[in-house]
């Protein structure tokens, strides 16, 4: 049987979609508890965002997955792929998200960031390590490949959460407050056979 291989990272191109997200729910949902970042400016999202959304999350997440090395690529080269599908397109919005790129990139690139983000991780990372391990070499399962985990700083609500085959998208709070979650997440990615994730 293969060894585990676990790579984590932190996606620069996932982790802002859950940044833009993050504005358009608190746009959407005036409550007195916002989400990360909160933007006190009103931009103009596309009608169909939601919808939108969901089809770019999908979409990127399957370019990370068959290219791991194209995230920041992705994000750096192609970001007014985000904006036009995602808002409304006129000079004042442009202005206003090119404003909310640089805040992100500002954030992430900065140490309370990506590497935050990742080093909160460590020591909560190795037990989940350790009980995937464990499930996996109690099952007899024959790994592939390794196993790529893909960061969120924040929950992705509106883009889908399954597992593909060897990739999962895992937000922090699972680490910390539902990691029997994450490890059905972990388990669920690493199977192969379409019946045995059914019975999951």
């Amino acid at each position: 049987m293969q060894t585990l291989t676990v790579t984590r990272e932190a996606s620069y191109t996932l982790n802002f979609l859950v940044y833009i997200q993050n504005v358009y729910l608190n746009q959407e949902n005036s409550t007195e508890t916002a989400r990360f970042p909160y933007m006190p400016i009103t931009y103009s999202f596309r009608d169909d965002f939601e919808r939108q959304y969901a089809v770019l999350w999908q979409e990127l997440v399957g370019r990370i997955q068959q290219h791991p090395a194209n995230d920041t690529g992705i994000f750096a080269e192609e970001q007014e792929m985000f904006y036009s599908r995602l808002f409304e397109d006129d000079n004042q919005n442009w202005s206003d998200y090119t404003a909310l790129y640089r805040s992100y990139r500002s954030w992430w690139e900065s140490l309370a960031g990506h590497f935050s983000l990742e080093r909160a991780l460590d020591d909560k990372a190795e037990k989940v390590y350790s009980a995937l391990a464990e499930w996996i070499k109690a099952e007899g399962l024959e790994l592939k490949k390794k196993l790529t985990m893909s960061v969120l700083y924040d929950e992705n609500l509106l883009g889908g959460t399954s597992p593909s085959a060897y990739f999962v998208t895992v937000p922090l709070r699972l680490f910390y407050v539902d990691d029997a979650d994450l490890l059905v997440k972990l388990q669920v990615s690493v199977y192969e056979d379409e019946q045995r994730i059914i019975a999951l």
